[in-house]
């Protein structure tokens, strides 16, 4: 009888404690010996008396398998006939992969060594995927045999080669970018372009020379009022050149701005000043209109706070980089929220990374809720590159009069989030191609509204970006340009200037390419962390240890893994927090 017998047998190793390869060699020993014992049963009928819940994507039971068998070699001798051993050619693979050993053995029957190949679904796994597979299986069988009593968990899966990519490679970003604080900054672009128009409204404009005054005067003002360097001081204002004024005049003054959404509850919003301590509240509203509770100070300001009398010399305040420039609270993912400190150089590192140097965000669309981290970026990007602001001032927007903001103010570049950009794709995809550059982010992207954008829109750049408010709007992004209109695949991009990103495991070591991790961001978009509370930025704001001694990353609780083209994957989250549109929401 000629055949080839074999019975699958299904094993399971406990790992459990992080055990030394020894003794897992004996747990898996354990195991196998006791299972044997049942070899004889058909596979067959043990997935028949199991029943396990059957699924397309996958085999049930188990969906590796490994094999150790003699190598025919040399060929087995025939009388009268001459021999080779030849490999057939398989065709389709039976699992999700299948690892197999073949021994060779001298003439005399000693050990030769192993040959290692690997059969694996197609539809799941590329080559280079499992090349790199079957180098760590061998490097991690080598450091095991050689350390034999190392806790598996410490045996490192990766080169140095494959390190080197992951940590170095991948974040080669940094630039020389000027170090200053935002009036600093501000005050040199008024210089270069005072005539130009820096903000526009409605019918109101202001140029650089009259903001720069505007908000110098106003600085005295809240100087006048008890404002000292570093106070906090709310900002209640409606999306107008006002708001701008006022958030220029409050950094001249060394303060730090916290910004307020009037569609919030006033309870949500009396916590937050109460949370920053703020000494003061700016605000456009009448005697009458929205009141906080408390005694806390208010300058009411109106048309006029943008029309300064005559040349006032600045403050001579010295504001450093590393101070504070803003509290701006996050959804409050579990119910309280937090207070996320940026600072001066966090803002300029973003609003002068070199992808604003194209010149499309000359005129930049500032619709954005004034607490949203996104206008952060419509303000900051054209003011400190001597680019115009296009403010459409606040009340119930609707996609017709984005279109037309666009159309009559020549609008260049704008931000949307992903819901408002996926309903403009369907709805105002013309207005959409009236822009030389499109970003886009703050949740999962639709790779359809996408296409239909890139399809309908041949001039137009878009990109898919990513970051959280901790790490100031954006930290990276995947750039769909005029010469690249198709979509192979979305992922989070590259970093941008100064920005490291990793993904590690629960230990903090490079997860390996193709291994989900958690995502790390470091660098000089890092916020300093949540106002008044220090045990929660200390969990979040961890050391970093692939960073200059002393520097920090941020956790982000976000799933990821390398591909094989060194981008990034979104995987989903690492708790049980859901989005809908931008805000953090923890189910519990």
């Amino acid at each position: 009888l000629v055949g080839f017998f074999v019975n699958t047998l299904v094993l399971r190793t406990d790992t459990g404690g992080n055990p030394s390869f020894r003794e897992l060699l004996q747990r898996a020993r354990e195991t196998d010996l006791a299972a044997w014992a049942h070899q004889d049963v058909p596979f067959d009928r043990l997935v028949e008396a199991l029943n396990p819940e059957r699924s397309a994507s996958r085999h049930p039971l188990f969906q590796v398998m490994l094999t150790v068998a003699d190598a025919v070699d040399p060929a087995p001798p025939l009388p009268g006939a001459d021999t080779s051993a030849s490999q057939l050619p398989l065709g389709a693979a039976k699992f999700d992969f299948t690892v197999n050993f073949h021994e060779h053995h001298t003439h005399d029957g000693g050990p030769a060594g192993l040959d290692l190949t690997i059969e694996y679904a197609t539809d799941l796994y590329d080559a280079v995927t499992m090349r790199a597979a079957a180098a760590r299986l061998v490097r991690l069988l080598d450091a095991a045999v050689t350390e034999p009593e190392t806790p598996i968990g410490r045996i490192d899966l990766l080169g140095e080669a494959e390190r080197a990519e992951l940590l170095v490679a991948y974040n080669e970003t940094a630039t020389e970018l000027p170090t200053a604080s935002l009036p600093e900054l501000f005050t040199a672009q008024a210089a270069r372009t005072p005539g130009a128009v820096a903000l526009v409204c409605g019918e109101v404009e202001l140029t650089y020379r009259q903001l720069d005054a505007s908000s110098d005067a106003f600085a005295r003002r809240l100087v006048a009022a008890g404002v000292r360097p570093g106070d906090r001081v709310g900002l209640f204002l409606d999306r107008s050149v006002a708001y701008v004024v006022a958030m220029l005049g409050v950094l001249k003054a060394g303060g730090v701005y916290v910004p307020l959404d009037a569609r919030q509850p006033v309870e949500r919003l009396e916590w937050m000043l109460r949370d920053t301590g703020a000494v003061l509240l700016v605000t456009d509203r009448r005697e009458g209109g929205t009141e906080f509770a408390g005694e806390l100070p208010m300058v009411r300001v109106g048309a006029e706070i943008a029309t300064a009398e005559g040349e006032l010399a600045p403050l001579e305040l010295c504001v450093a980089p590393d101070q504070a420039a803003y509290v701006m609270y996050t959804s409050g993912s579990s119910g309280t929220p937090k207070g996320v400190v940026n600072t001066h150089r966090n803002v300029a590192e973003l609003a002068l990374d070199p992808w604003w140097a194209s010149g499309r965000h000359r005129r930049v669309l500032a619709y954005s809720p004034l607490a949203f981290d996104s206008s952060t970026y419509e303000l900051w990007v054209p003011l400190l590159s001597g680019g115009l602001a296009v403010i459409l001032p606040a009340a119930k927007i609707d996609l017709g009069e984005v279109g037309d903001a666009i159309a009559r103010h020549g609008v260049t570049a704008a931000y949307f989030t992903t819901a408002l950009f996926d309903a403009m794709a369907q709805e105002a995809v013309d207005s959409l191609g009236r822009l030389e550059e499109i970003w886009t982010g703050g949740d999962v992207l639709s790779a359809t509204a996408l296409r239909t954008v890139l399809d309908r829109c041949p001039d137009t750049t878009v990109v898919h970006a990513y970051g959280p408010t901790e790490a100031t709007v954006f930290c990276s992004y995947q750039a769909f340009t005029t010469d690249t209109r198709t979509v192979e695949r979305l992922h989070l991009g590259g970093p941008m200037a100064n920005t490291s990103m990793y993904i590690l495991d629960d230990r903090f070591r490079p997860a390996p390419p193709g291994v989900t991790g958690e995502l790390y961001v470091a660098g000089s978009h890092l916020a300093v962390g949540y106002f008044g509370r220090p045990a929660l930025t200390a969990e979040r704001f961890t050391a970093n240890p692939y960073g200059r001694p002393g520097s920090r990353m941020y956790r982000t609780g976000d799933l990821a893994r390398w591909n094989q083209h060194g981008e990034i994957e979104f995987l989903g989250r690492a708790d049980q927090q859901v989005k809908l549109r931008g805000f953090r929401i923890e189910l519990g």
